[in-house]
């Protein structure tokens, strides 16, 4: 028991600044390559404690996930924001 408590104590320290837990993604458009793809795979080798969700939708699909808490956050193209979230650009790129 005084095990499972220290185990439970030790997650709890580790989830509450971010170094452990879940995080699920929403992505509008595939994040099989470029900058995004590059950036997922070395989060993923910095915090191998975070289980990474990852879930391609729509836009609209996307909007409504972040509404109901099904994803902690979206990556979306363009510059109008989703209606009642918080947004910041990430990059540009030239097309």
């Amino acid at each position: 028991m005084l095990n499972q408590m220290d185990m439970l104590m030790a997650s709890t320290h580790s989830t509450g600044p971010g170094v452990s837990g879940r995080l699920a993604m929403g992505f509008y458009a595939s994040p099989s390559a470029g900058n995004l793809r590059a950036t997922l795979m070395e989060d993923a080798q910095r915090f191998p404690q975070i289980d990474l969700g990852l879930i391609e939708s729509s836009r609209a699909g996307l909007a409504s996930a972040l509404r109901h808490g099904a994803i902690d956050l979206a990556i979306v193209i363009g510059e109008a924001p989703i209606p009642e979230c918080k947004s910041m650009p990430l990059w540009t790129e030239r097309i």
